[in-house]
Formats: structure tokens, sequence, C-alpha cells
């Protein structure tokens, strides 16, 4: 496996690269980097990190669950509560 980074967060051009690898990984229309400049939005940024975490999380939780029921175990995990 490639890595890009020790941690792709801690520069926003890493970040880009690893957005665009993954982009252009799932097929469809290719994406480029390009010259053109534009502002940072803020709100936007946390706004889709937000939408991505909370999917993160509930397809993490249904993934613990099918596993469990799978594995015939009775005890439920949850994503954010502690044992």
């Amino acid at each position: 496996m490639q890595k890009l980074s020790d941690n792709m967060f801690a520069d926003k051009n890493e970040l880009k690269h690893w957005a665009l690898q993954l982009h252009n990984a799932l097929g469809g229309q290719r994406a480029e980097p390009s010259i053109n400049m534009s502002k940072q939005n803020k709100e936007k940024v946390s706004e889709l990190c937000h939408i991505f975490v909370e999917q993160w999380n509930m397809n993490m939780s249904l993934a613990l669950k099918k596993f469990n029921k799978e594995k015939g175990d009775t005890p439920e995990v949850k994503i954010g509560e502690e044992e």
C-alpha cells in the first residue's frame, strides 16, 4: 500500500492529494489539480467533515452490530460509549 505521509491532516496539500487520489480511484469523471486559486471556505469544510464523521460512525455502528450478530455475541458495541 502506498503511503502518502505520516499525517495527511497536518498539511492541506497532502489532504488534497489524498482526496484527489480517492476521487479518481472511485472511477467515473477524473479530477486533476488546477492552478486556479480559491479562498478557503471553513464553513463548507466543517460541514463536509461533519457529514463524513456522522456517516462513518453510522456505518461503523451497523458493521459492528452485524459482526456481533454473525459472531453470536450478545453485547452490543456502540460508538462513543466506554465499557
